[in-house]
């Protein structure tokens, strides 16, 4: 559906290849079915991501000092050194941190991806009441200045996608469970490296 900046709609129908290069399409109001090379069903995806900048974190990994996330199953705290080595300060004697999941992990959320904006106002739906988990960044700047930056992760809203918010922007937005379930299910074992099954004896 167009519209002009008068208002008036037009509707166009688009349906199948009529060959290479050409799409079948039609005037709402019309049987004339034409060919034409200048647009083709792809290029008009309903979804909103395909309409708009997904880009919704992004913040320089070098900067980045220390995460600490919270969530029903505790607060984990990690702290970088200046030689880029991530340690986790809930190691017990013995455990051995698992340094190359959680980069994976970091490396995410300093690239974070909506699928769609949400709007600036916070609704009951979005399960921020009872949040899944409250990320807090610790950055530092070029210049040495330190600043906070905290995204809280809310419930499930369609049954598969999450609901978040970044301190730093207005909206409200829906993300993948790529980005959201590793933070909710966050656990002290499962930043473990885990330990090799003995071999049975014969």
């Amino acid at each position: 559906i167009l519209e002009d900046e008068g208002g008036k709609s037009y509707i166009l129908f688009l349906g199948s290849s009529g060959g290479a290069g050409a799409t079948h399409i039609r005037h709402s109001g019309s049987d004339r079915v034409y060919l034409t090379a200048e647009l083709a069903s792809w290029e008009v995806s309903p979804s909103v991501a395909s309409w708009i900048e997904t880009g919704y974190l992004s913040l320089d990994a070098k900067q980045l000092l220390s995460i600490s996330v919270q969530n029903p199953n505790g607060t984990f705290d990690f702290i970088k050194s200046p030689e880029g080595i991530w340690t986790y300060t809930g190691l017990g004697e013995g455990q051995v941190f698992d340094t190359e999941a959680f980069l994976a992990t970091a490396n995410r959320l300093t690239s974070l991806r909506m699928l769609e904006p949400l709007g600036t106002e916070g609704k009951p739906a979005y399960g921020f009441g009872e949040p899944g988990a409250v990320v807090v960044l610790g950055l530092q700047d070029e210049s040495g200045s330190t600043s906070q930056l905290t995204l809280t992760i809310g419930g499930i809203l369609d049954g598969t996608n999450y609901v978040a918010k970044a301190s730093n922007s207005p909206y409200y937005v829906k993300i993948a469970p790529t980005y959201a379930t590793e933070l909710v299910e966050m656990s002290h074992e499962g930043l473990l490296v885990a330990e090799p099954t003995p071999t049975p004896e014969p």
